[in-house]
């Protein structure tokens, strides 16, 4: 490991010139930004040799990172309620779904994706697992799999909104988790395509309900979340902080208005 820059965990966490540009998020409560030139995974459909991977653009995105997970549950739960007030939600749910091209969805069906999403909001909020703490999230699976995650630090100090993989990994899935890769997660301010997918994208043959609750929670401040794998075979670039807005600046990364309003609302 590296003398000047010293992470707790892994093969891609002992990255020296990562932990350098990671190492000042420790004592940040605020979060910050954080902009990447990344190739995302993507997703690989078919089977032998016709396997084909879709999705895998090469962006350069702006994220504010290390903020708590558990204020953006709060605040989706209120809009999802303020929402649903006005009356429509299911038949403007509906609506959505098939003008999308799916199967129309039951009433039935979106009234239960409604209570699952509301379900999901009140399990982070009243949960005391520290999985849900200012400065952490979840991830798929963390009740199973909690043990394979593990908080990155630089020189002692705990990393806001990241987590490193220290778990067994899956040789024969290359979509499965790379032990020692870290990953940073946070309210996506915007995002710019240098590189379409080779492939396209993958158009998900998707029940009219799952549809459904994809929709829902993109009408949600949750909706902004993302999460992004650092590895050292995707990622391009990475600046933080004081750096980051000048790089979205020359990129030209286009801003979501509705993301810098529940960024103002998740800052204190």
């Amino acid at each position: 490991m590296s003398t000047n820059s010293t992470m707790v965990t892994g093969s891609n966490a002992t990255d020296t010139k990562l932990a350098s540009a990671l190492e000042g998020l420790g004592g940040d409560e605020k979060g910050t930004l954080a902009f990447l030139t990344i190739q995302k995974k993507g997703v690989i459909r078919g089977v032998g040799d016709n396997k084909v991977i879709y999705d895998n653009d090469v962006v350069q995105t702006l994220l504010w990172m290390g903020h708590s997970y558990r204020s953006l549950a709060i605040i989706s739960y209120k809009k999802l309620h303020q929402i649903w007030s006005k009356g429509n939600l299911t038949a403007t749910l509906i609506e959505a779904v098939t003008k999308k091209g799916y199967a129309e969805p039951t009433i039935q069906e979106v009234s239960e994706v409604i209570q699952e999403v509301e379900d999901g909001f009140l399990k982070v909020m009243n949960a005391t697992e520290s999985v849900f703490e200012d400065g952490d999230s979840p991830f798929e699976g963390d009740e199973a799999t909690l043990h394979h995650w593990e908080p990155m630090k630089v020189n002692g100090v705990p990393v806001r909104g990241t987590k490193v993989y220290v778990g067994p990994g899956d040789a024969t899935n290359p979509r499965a988790p790379v032990p020692g890769t870290i990953y940073i997660d946070g309210v996506k301010l915007g995002e710019k395509v240098l590189q379409p997918a080779t492939n396209g994208h993958w158009k998900a043959n998707k029940k009219p309900k799952t549809v459904a609750k994809d929709i829902l929670r993109s009408w949600l401040p949750i909706g902004l979340y993302s999460r992004y794998a650092l590895d050292r075979e995707r990622l391009i670039e990475i600046k933080i902080g004081a750096e980051a807005s000048p790089a979205a600046k020359d990129a030209q990364i286009p801003i979501d208005p509705e993301a810098l309003r529940q960024l103002f609302k998740l800052v204190p």
